[in-house]
């Protein structure tokens, strides 16, 4: 553990995707709250889970020709913290009108874009950084930090 950027990156990547094993397991109860159905619920994670596969495969080719991992993970992490924080302040506002789905739809289609990119190309970042050592013991470092954490997150919930 010598390697102060993998530790910087694998603690990023923890919180990361922690915070999508929260919303995939919590996703349900969070929108019924506000009043969508199970319907629309799952046209929201459809939505969002199809955005994330295509920003996933299209940014980590991106990232692999540009190799430019750090700037685009920056760029991505602002993006997800700037629509999180608005789409909380929407769903308060309009909490119970079903009328703005079109918004929550758009706002947790650019959230999976954001998380499952980010994912991926932080894995694909951890590998380049930690070359001389398997991907597969890199990998499976952050992967395994990430499940302790978001399991315990979800347990706190």
């Amino acid at each position: 553990m010598k390697n102060g950027n993998f530790l910087k990156l694998s603690i990023a990547t923890t919180c990361t995707l922690g915070c999508f094993n929260i919303y995939i397991v919590i996703i349900n109860s969070y929108f019924s709250h506000y009043g969508l159905t199970s319907t629309e619920i799952n046209i929201i994670s459809i939505v969002s889970y199809s955005l994330g596969l295509i920003g996933s495969i299209g940014l980590s080719i991106i990232a692999d020709r540009t190799k430019k991992y750090r700037l685009i993970l920056i760029i991505l992490n602002i993006i997800l913290v700037i629509t999180q924080v608005i789409m909380t302040i929407l769903m308060e506002i309009i909490k119970g009108h079903n009328s703005y789905f079109a918004i929550i739809l758009i706002s947790y289609g650019v959230t999976g874009f954001t998380l499952l990119s980010i994912v991926t190309i932080s894995i694909d970042f951890a590998c380049e950084i930690t070359f001389p050592i398997g991907e597969s013991m890199s990998v499976g470092f952050m992967i395994s930090c990430s499940r302790i954490l978001g399991v315990a997150a979800v347990l706190l919930l």
